[in-house]
């Protein structure tokens, strides 16, 4: 903790400090709770250098998406420079830190438990997109290859590879290699392997446009009020300039499934239809 509570220090927040608190167990950042001695709060997010290698493009991403949002009078964080007038701070471990204002009186959810939030969840992915539709500038690749679905297949080939060369790797159980086991849900994969790379083909020609997008659409990515309506979205360290199409269909990834994402029995896992007809109309009413 000593060491957020000295970072903080090389932001430019006016108000006096008076707590730094860890916040949420990230995956990814570590996050704390900036306290005050006024209304206002803050967030401090060491950022992971080992998910993003673009961390000064990232913020710089970040910054022109939420200046870009509140310029039409919508509601997201500010950022927060330091004192040396960039939006992250270096430290002398060479990681990176950020610090923005804290949205007040905003709750997240985990899973939608209901069509209510399935449907709210869907409104706060739609406007997003809808608030960017506008946005004339332009983002950096911060993640090259995220969503190409080509360098994704050469990954999984490689990984392939990787589990084939290691014959010792059997479940004990069965006697069958990991491989083995999972051989069907191979085939199936590389049986939508033409169908998959159709659309990043219409989107590297043009025919799909590229727009901003949020690239990590999950629900607990947005903020909602205490009537559980939307506020805004959070977590745009992924945001870049693809389609909108990957926000909506890893939404419906999220959103569709009854269950959460770590439900212990894959058997219950499924796409619902009726939840995916309520995210859309969530979504179209943006």
């Amino acid at each position: 903790m000593g060491d957020a509570q000295l970072i903080v220090t090389h932001f430019c927040i006016p108000e006096h400090v008076t707590r730094v608190a860890a916040l949420g167990e990230g995956f990814i950042n570590d996050t704390f709770l900036v306290q005050t001695s006024a209304k206002q709060q803050y967030i401090l997010q060491r950022k992971n250098r080992s998910v993003f290698p673009n961390i000064p493009g990232m913020m710089d991403n970040i910054n022109k998406v939420t200046s870009h949002i509140l310029s039409k009078g919508g509601t997201t964080f500010s950022l927060t420079a330091t004192k040396d007038g960039t939006w992250y701070h270096r430290d002398p471990d060479g990681e990176y830190w950020a610090c923005f204002t804290f949205i007040p009186d905003t709750i997240t959810f985990e899973h939608a438990e209901n069509m209510d939030l399935v449907r709210a969840g869907g409104q706060g992915v739609g406007l997003f997109n809808s608030r960017m539709a506008d946005f004339e500038g332009q983002l950096e690749d911060t993640l090259p290859g995220f969503h190409n679905i080509s360098y994704r297949f050469d990954q999984f080939a490689g990984s392939l590879n990787l589990a084939r060369s290691r014959s010792s790797d059997m479940n004990e159980s069965n006697g069958i290699s990991r491989l083995e086991e999972v051989s069907s849900l191979v085939e199936e994969v590389y049986g939508r392997k033409e169908q998959m790379e159709i659309y990043w083909k219409l989107v590297l020609s043009g025919t799909i446009p590229r727009r901003v997008s949020h690239n990590d659409t999950k629900l607990s990515n947005f903020l909602f009020d205490k009537d559980r309506q939307v506020v805004c979205a959070i977590d745009l360290d992924t945001v870049m300039q693809t389609t909108v199409l990957f926000d909506f269909g890893d939404a419906i990834r999220s959103y569709s499934n009854p269950f959460p994402e770590d439900h212990p029995r894959l058997e219950e896992v499924k796409m619902d239809l009726e939840r995916f007809s309520a995210f859309s109309q969530g979504y179209l009413s943006k």
